[in-house]
């Protein structure tokens, strides 16, 4: 295995930990109160990356005048769940989410850095089994970082309505920013 290989993977690696940590994921976490639906989630967000976030990542790629179009709707996915959250936060209900539905949902539409970085990686690689093994690297450690980010949920019960109150802020404010950034604003 190249030396270069090893560079990639560990670049694509550390990406997919850190994608686990967008604000929109640790919304939807704290949205998902038992560890199945967490891992529903983390599975359907995996496939909805395979299935429809990299053809439209190798768009972005290959004609720039897509990338607005895209990225405002990505964005405005972010912040509608994000908005979910707040206010169910602010009313102090639970509202139940699908998992399965929401993860196709932000991994196929929401195209973070991270998600087309690694792609960038990937087809620099030159080859296809490098490639597959540089996407299969973001993939799994995304997956991992999903299902660890679920320890958000052990938060306790006292404190756990300003702390979805300031996560769902967050998240609303970091997807406003990056779709208002996006529009040139």
């Amino acid at each position: 295995m190249p030396f270069q290989l090893l560079e990639s993977l560990a670049i694509v690696v550390i990406l997919g930990l850190s994608h686990g940590l967008d604000p929109d994921h640790v919304v939807m976490t704290r949205m998902l109160k038992r560890f199945s639906k967490v891992i529903s989630f983390a599975l359907f967000h995996t496939a909805g990356f395979l299935v429809i976030a990299l053809p439209l990542a190798i768009v972005i790629l290959s004609f720039s005048w897509a990338k607005g179009a895209i990225a405002i709707g990505s964005y405005a996915v972010g912040m509608a769940v994000s908005v979910v959250f707040l206010w169910a936060s602010l009313i102090g209900r639970e509202i139940e989410v699908e998992p399965k539905g929401l993860g196709l949902l932000q991994g196929a539409l929401v195209l973070t850095p991270s998600k087309v970085l690694s792609l960038t990686i990937a087809l620099a690689s030159g080859e296809i089994a490098y490639s597959a093994l540089i996407l299969l690297a973001f993939v799994a450690s995304s997956f991992v970082s999903l299902l660890v980010l679920s320890l958000v949920n052990l938060v306790p019960s006292k404190v756990e309505k300003p702390f979805n109150l300031a996560i769902s802020l967050i998240s609303l404010g970091y997807t406003a920013y990056e779709l208002l950034t996006s529009l040139g604003v």
